[in-house]
């Protein structure tokens, strides 16, 4: 879960670096707090991570409650371009 979750936020901060320092043409641009906020949703889920690791939430919560974010995440990138 916390690899899924540094995933999410290496792709969304390199979506966003590639944006800006390249000369790179994109059909499909995410605005800049479309990026934000799903970097800012994995690294909630990568804390759930660590509160799975340290024991002080259910495996069966912690798993819930990060699909929840995925689908949060999800839904709001393909909402917004």
């Amino acid at each position: 879960m916390i690899i899924v979750n540094l995933y999410w936020i290496w792709h969304s901060m390199h979506l966003w670096y590639l944006y800006h320092y390249t000369d790179i043409l994109f059909v499909i641009m995410y605005p800049d707090w479309v990026l934000y906020f799903t970097s800012g949703l994995g690294l909630i889920g990568i804390l759930i991570g660590i509160g799975i690791i340290k024991v002080k939430i259910k495996i069966k919560l912690g798993i819930l409650i990060d699909i929840a974010i995925f689908i949060l995440g999800i839904l709001c990138m393909l909402i917004t371009p």
